[in-house]
């Protein structure tokens, strides 16, 4: 199982739906650039959220800090910002696919409804963005799983 899926599963237990992903979101983006803001970036959403960091997340977190005082932090804080954008883009496609949409018409909706004010990402970055990430084996599964244990907790109204 890969890293940021065990962080995920030690996660799913708050029940905090955005926040989980979020941090799901954030741990791949740090094991995939090296950027340790992203890291930095956990440790405020589980203390803003009273998020208990589990085992998985805590030797992250060291990399990251390792890192950080090696000398060796790749990136910036600005980085974050613009990827995690990408990503809420993500959740919503997600969260369309797993109610019936297939992932062009999701591509499509998200794009039309997700940050209009930011300026939104152009369609093949967020198809190619999910097929990259989503696809993964266990992403789009553990994340619809999250979606349906979500729903048990607050129904649609």
């Amino acid at each position: 199982m890969s890293t940021a899926l065990e962080i995920l599963e030690e996660l799913t237990e708050d029940r905090m739906l955005g926040e989980t992903l979020d941090i799901f979101w954030a741990v791949n983006l740090w094991l995939k650039t090296g950027n340790p803001h992203f890291m930095d970036y956990v440790v405020v959403i589980c203390d803003t959220a009273g998020i208990e960091i589990g085992p998985a997340l805590q030797a992250e977190l060291y990399k990251a800090a390792s890192a950080r005082l090696k000398g060796f932090p790749p990136g910036e804080a600005a980085q974050v910002d613009r990827e995690m954008q990408i990503y809420d883009y993500l959740t919503g496609m997600a969260d369309r696919i797993h109610k019936g949409m297939n992932q062009t018409e999701a591509a499509n909706d998200v794009i039309e409804h997700t940050h209009p004010d930011d300026g939104n990402l152009e369609f093949s970055t967020v198809y190619r963005y999910y097929t990259e990430f989503m696809k993964k084996p266990g992403h789009q599964e553990l994340v619809f799983k999250m979606f349906d244990e979500w729903k048990e907790i607050v129904p649609d109204e």
